[in-house]
């Protein structure tokens, strides 16, 4: 059963006012059919942080950020089953760019 990108946006929505705090430029994008596996992401951009979070229909999440003032990236995979695990990964994602706590799992190249 594919995961519902419609649930997306509106969860980003609601942290408007901290990424606001963040002094984020922030985006979500709307839903891409992408030749078959629907796609919707959304973007921060920030004086210390460059963020981008993609979903996938399929509940495949990436999350990829560079810190900028080294050039240093942190990025997640998760897969996302339900509105809760998509809850948790928008949180991981928060924590990171306003406290620099690195999500458990996080890739750093």
């Amino acid at each position: 059963m594919p995961f519902d990108l419609t649930v997306f946006g509106p969860r980003v929505q609601e942290h408007a006012a901290e990424w606001d705090s963040l002094g984020l430029d922030w985006a979500v994008a709307p839903i891409h059919p992408n030749y078959g596996k629907a796609l919707t992401w959304a973007t921060f951009d920030g004086a210390e942080w460059l963020a981008q979070m993609s979903i996938w229909d399929t509940g495949e999440t990436e999350v990829e950020t560079v810190r900028k003032w080294d050039g240093q990236a942190i990025n997640k995979h998760y897969d996302v089953a339900n509105v809760t695990d998509l809850d948790t990964a928008i949180e991981e994602v928060l924590r990171l760019l306003r406290d620099g706590e690195v999500p458990p799992g996080a890739f750093i190249p």
